[in-house]
């Protein structure tokens, strides 16, 4: 039985595990996020994964292979919540306008 305790929760155990699969430099901002006084507020890591910034969204677009992972990414961002049997949902072209 393994039992992790950091300040901010179990919660942040997952998101980095997660981050750390998906992005190659994640070790030195975890050890800034982690280090920090209170990392479930920090600015440069937490808040920006949180509340789904578009720009640092679209500054690490470059890392994703291709559109799918795209809606992924940007699904994690904006609704942490999505459950991956509702992705296909999000991957049904839209109505086209002017036809």
């Amino acid at each position: 039985l393994f039992i992790e305790v950091a300040p901010a929760g179990p919660l942040l155990l997952h998101l980095l595990d997660w981050v750390r699969l998906h992005v190659c430099e994640v070790d030195s901002l975890s050890a800034d996020v982690l280090g920090s006084e209170n990392p479930s507020k920090h600015d440069s890591f937490w808040n920006l994964i949180m509340l789904g910034d578009e720009a640092a969204l679209l500054e690490q677009k470059e890392l994703l292979s291709n559109w799918y992972h795209f809606l992924v990414t940007r699904l994690l961002y904006s609704n942490p919540t999505v459950k991956p049997i509702d992705l296909h949902y999000y991957a049904q072209p839209g109505p086209v306008s002017g036809r």
